[in-house]
């Protein structure tokens, strides 16, 4: 059934998880991902962690600054 927010929107299709010791990483996870760009995740969903090795914007930053 979900929350309110899914049960408005369905069908939904799961397509990545991850389990966690402790709720609190979880929950991390969670909101960092929903930090991150469509693009971003589509190539996270797609590929994983891998995927998205260098993603970060201060990794850009870095690549820029050298050149």
């Amino acid at each position: 059934m979900g929350s309110d927010y899914t049960s408005c929107r369905l069908p939904v299709e799961l397509v990545w998880f991850a389990e966690f010791e402790r709720i609190d990483e979880a929950f991390g996870l969670e909101k960092r991902i929903q930090g991150w760009s469509h693009t971003k995740r589509q190539a996270f969903i797609e590929g994983g962690f891998d995927a998205i090795k260098g993603w970060s914007t201060r990794e850009r930053a870095l690549r820029k600054a050298r050149g």
